[in-house]
């Protein structure tokens, strides 16, 4: 299996930044502590979406923290269908049927974390979250242990620091 993973990572951020443009015309920037995407493989309808919380500061409870299902966004942001566009549905849909013979730590799985990460990189480097030193980013799939969310955190944010 070879995937344009390139491709895939400009298709998710011009999608991504079209939301979220939407989504900061409806609240203040300084409002959200946490961005990201949480996406679901091995399920019967594929899943892929940008998640957020806001708050006036990030819950200390690491199991509230890093869990998407805790965030008042825990699965898109403008709460309509195909939030990403028809052309990331249809990549997401190929890459969620792709994953059905893979394990889960395959390629389909590598592959949708490192183009999240890097997306969310290329998203802050834009200036579209504000200032990035402030928020979570959160990039998971479902059944991901809190210790490799925080970890991507942390890599986002390394990567942030350097040009």
């Amino acid at each position: 299996m070879t995937e344009d993973w390139d491709h895939y990572r400009r298709v998710l951020v011009d999608a991504s930044k079209t939301v979220l443009r939407r989504f900061y015309e409806r609240r203040a920037k300084e409002e959200v502590i946490a961005i990201g995407y949480v996406f679901e493989l091995w399920n019967a309808s594929p899943q892929f979406d940008l998640c957020a919380n806001v708050g006036a500061r990030h819950d200390e409870r690491e199991e509230v923290r890093w869990n998407s299902g805790d965030y008042k966004f825990p699965a898109g942001l403008l709460s309509s269908v195909d939030e990403l566009g028809t052309n990331w549905t249809q990549i997401s849909e190929r890459l969620h049927q792709a994953a059905a013979d893979q394990d889960g730590d395959g390629e389909v799985y590598q592959g949708l974390i490192g183009i999240a990460c890097r997306a969310l990189v290329d998203l802050a480097r834009s200036g579209l979250f504000g200032d990035p030193t402030r928020l979570d980013f959160n990039v998971s799939e479902v059944s991901d242990s809190t210790d490799v969310v925080v970890a991507r955190n942390r890599s986002i944010h390394e990567q942030l620091k350097t040009v």
